[in-house]
């Protein structure tokens, strides 16, 4: 996407963004149709995820899973066009957390919090959210687009109402700059790691997996508790956070532990509703490359 093609997406998007959920919600039905029945968007990615990580289940399952998903993309596609001019009072509204008290509790005691989140529900609606939920400066660990126009895109709505955007590779720098502050370190930890010898593996899906192990190690120095965000759908275009705590005291925990716990918690949260997850990513694009001796995970 250039310069011109960027412009020319915003001067769409903006006009949709100021429509009511109403409206855009029929929009997205229209998009489904296109999406799936239509031009069949990835598809075979998505079908082959489904058959790789479920085989148990009879293949007619796993067609209304994968039919249940596009209709779930669909809305999130509309949704995140939404958030370039949602209000505060809206997001609040469209996506609460059953135990705020958690995050307060912890910032009375001066603790900072290290959180996993996947890509699960709408998490850039529970990430908007989080910083307005949250006593906390939220800094949101990401890993840049390669395409700089969307990634500005991306970028535009992420920070509007208070989040820090940190990318990865910066991210043990900045968070050390941030030590007299009690924030909240937001880390996607279902991305595919670029270089799988580093990652922590395990099994995930039913299939082998490198997973990311910067919130680990980064939690393990910091000794910051860690907690999941797990987001739930409550109806369409509602949404609610339940925060679980994966550890209080990192620097106790043994190597992989961490990665293992959060990683785990997805997987069951996945089983129990599979529609909800990215299954257009191709999340195991590189686990062909894992190494033969790497240890894996427990399980």
């Amino acid at each position: 996407m250039n310069f011109l093609a960027y412009l020319l997406f915003l001067l769409f998007a903006y006009p949709l963004s100021i429509l009511p959920f109403k409206v855009l919600y029929s929009l997205a039905d229209g998009l489904y149709g296109i999406l799936y029945k239509g031009i069949g968007y990835r598809k075979k990615v998505v079908r082959q995820n489904l058959a790789n990580a479920f085989p148990e289940k009879p293949e007619s399952e796993r067609l209304r899973i994968e039919q249940q998903f596009y209709r779930h993309l669909c809305d999130l596609i509309v949704e995140n066009i939404k958030m370039l001019t949602i209000s505060r009072a809206e997001v609040v509204k469209r996506c609460t957390f059953d135990n705020p008290d958690l995050l307060h509790q912890y910032y009375r005691d001066g603790k900072s919090l290290t959180a996993a989140v996947a890509h699960y529900n709408n998490w850039e609606l529970g990430g908007l959210s989080l910083a307005l939920h949250s006593p906390h400066k939220v800094l949101a660990i990401y890993k840049p687009l390669a395409n700089p126009w969307f990634n500005r895109f991306i970028q535009r709505f992420r920070k509007r109402f208070g989040s820090y955007l940190v990318s990865k590779e910066t991210a043990a720098r900045t968070l050390l700059q941030h030590r007299d502050d009690l924030t909240m370190s937001v880390f996607i930890t279902d991305q595919t790691p670029l270089h799988v010898e580093q990652a922590h593996w395990t099994t995930f899906l039913n299939q082998p997996t490198p997973v990311f192990q910067g919130l680990e190690r980064i939690a393990r120095k910091t000794d910051d508790p860690v907690v999941f965000c797990h987001m739930r759908r409550k109806t369409r275009g509602y949404y609610s956070v339940k925060l679980i705590e994966v550890t209080k005291h990192p620097s106790q925990t043994e190597e992989g532990d961490i990665t293992e716990t959060h990683t785990k918690l997805l997987e069951q949260i996945i089983a129990e509703h599979p529609s909800a997850w990215l299954w257009s990513h191709r999340r195991w694009k590189r686990s062909h490359r894992a190494p033969q001796h790497m240890n894996y995970g427990k399980q």
